[in-house]
């Protein structure tokens, strides 16, 4: 008979301040040595049920909780959580929250060391080796890219050797080789070390390639768990209502093209370096030289620590130049202060989370512009309110919104700032297929002179775009229309964005 492993039992949870559950009668059993997939749309409930699975709820995220855990036939409640860490990793949707230490190699470390392991230096390196991080032990983690500390999160969960991980999106920050990598990883966990995986996913290839039981969320309810094989109808279903990828990327493109207006920005001889904490220089970009114009729509890929995030974080002034120079409207920024560039420019960060400093949505969205002495703050803000749609929201904490209502009130507070450049940073990630859509019609309503999106989504190109820059390794390797990005699939193999699919 197969061993439970988690039994949840009428499990009910509303967060502080919410009118509604997040979690609904929540009957679930997972059993030991599975591979489980629990998929929905976002604001379905599924991060709330693995915060409640790692006892997260209600012990330490307060609310109103009813019902009942149980892990190995005994309540999580009558386990010290510290005890239950040991057996169970995690890695958050919101992975940076859970990276405390200065250095990669620290933070692989810390856990197992104060966990009183002696061999905490073995299981670090071997976390290191399995994740494809080892050349990174020495860098400073804030000079990682997304994707880089999404892996060192889960090196850093792995080097406890849990018996049960638990990833939330476990992708949504990576490349296609990055995520395909962390999939056979986790795929060798389960099979070869007989760990209990589960994942909030929304590829709809990776749940059949590598998942045997699926759980299906919405509205805080589970709505069917079965083995991958009786899941397939529904998978389909959810499929043609875009709730679920069928495929990461595609080719197909548009026909569009931009002809350049007036330069708004420009990035004139960048080159930019990061020191380790062994002293070593190691850079980041190299002779960066772009002009923004106005009206252009733009993607910028690249494979993680591409330079992407650095190069978006120097135009936004969030990093000093040290060379080189960046002009907005033919002024330079260098020596301006990083109140007056955020006028200009708005960077979006790629956790909507650090976009929310207060205990609710509209006085988010209203603290910039109020602390501009704007005369008409109040116009605004309603105005942008009601075209984002955040009439039901604006009273709630924007840490507890779902993956899309969290994007799309950051969108909000980007358009307070009535900037003329909006920066966003991978404003896709974690986003199901509708989330996604809807996000595609909201930045039409973004009515700033250029727009500037790095992303893994190759859908923001076809869909949106009609300029791609494609970065590897600090350096600019393609800039040009959509159309000819389109045919350029031999080079973006080269590049890394893509990988061979994984076959269903």
């Amino acid at each position: 008979m197969r061993e439970f492993l988690f039994e949840t039992k009428n499990v009910n949870f509303k967060y502080i301040g919410a009118s509604e559950n997040v979690l609904n009668n929540v009957n679930l059993v997972i059993y030991k040595g599975d591979f489980v997939s629990i998929i929905g749309k976002n604001g379905a409930g599924k991060s709330t049920l693995c915060k409640a699975l790692m006892g997260l709820i209600p012990t330490y995220i307060k609310g109103e909780f009813f019902g009942e855990i149980l892990f190995e036939a005994k309540s999580i409640y009558n386990k010290h959580i510290s005890g239950l860490a040991k057996k169970v990793g995690y890695v958050y949707q919101n992975f940076e929250n859970q990276l405390v230490r200065h250095r990669v190699r620290d933070e692989v470390e810390f856990a197992p060391q104060n966990f009183g392991y002696e061999d905490y230096k073995k299981r670090a390196q071997w976390a290191m080796e399995e994740v494809g991080i080892l050349h990174l032990e020495d860098e400073i983690v804030l000079s990682l890219s997304g994707g880089q500390k999404h892996l060192l999160a889960l090196a850093s969960v792995l080097a406890l050797d849990p018996e049960v991980l638990i990833l939330d999106d476990p992708t949504s920050q990576l490349d296609m080789m990055h995520s395909v990598m962390v999939y056979e990883l986790l795929n060798k966990l389960n099979t070869k070390y007989d760990k209990t995986i589960i994942v909030v996913e929304n590829n709809a290839k990776f749940i059949t390639q590598f998942c045997n039981q699926v759980i299906y969320m919405d509205n805080g309810c589970v709505k069917f768990q079965n083995c991958i094989n009786q899941s397939l109808p529904e998978i389909n279903k959810l499929i043609l209502n875009s709730q679920l990828i069928k495929e990461k990327y595609i080719l197909q493109t548009n026909t569009n093209q931009f002809f350049a207006n007036s330069t708004v920005l420009e990035v004139k001889n960048i080159n930019h370096y990061f020191r380790s904490l062994n002293k070593k220089k190691k850079q980041i970009l190299h002779d960066i030289n772009l002009s923004f114009c106005e009206g252009e729509k733009v993607v910028i890929l690249g494979n993680n620590g591409a330079g992407k995030t650095t190069l978006m974080r120097l135009m936004g002034g969030l990093i000093a130049l040290k060379n080189g120079d960046i002009l907005y409207n033919n002024k330079s920024i260098k020596k301006v202060s990083l109140t007056r560039i955020s006028e200009w420019i708005a960077y979006l960060y790629q956790n909507p989370e650090e976009m929310f400093l207060h205990s609710s949505v509209q006085k988010d969205i209203e603290l910039f512009p109020t602390s501009r002495y704007k005369y008409d703050v109040k116009e605004l803000c309603d105005d942008i309110i009601t075209k984002f749609d955040l009439q039901s929201l604006k009273e709630q904490d924007g840490r507890l919104l779902s993956g899309g209502e969290g994007r799309r009130a950051t969108l909000a507070i980007g358009m307070a700032m009535t900037p003329a450049v909006m920066l966003l940073d991978e404003p896709t990630a974690a986003l199901d297929v509708s989330s996604r859509n809807e996000l595609f019609k909201l930045l039409s309503l973004i009515d700033t002179k250029v727009v500037i999106i790095t992303t893994h989504d190759l859908s923001l190109v076809t869909e949106w775009s009609n300029r791609v820059i494609v970065m590897s390794q600090g350096e600019i390797v393609f800039d040009d229309t959509p159309k000819y990005f389109a045919t350029s699939t031999i080079d973006m193999k080269k590049w890394g964005i893509l990988k061979e699919e994984v076959e269903v």
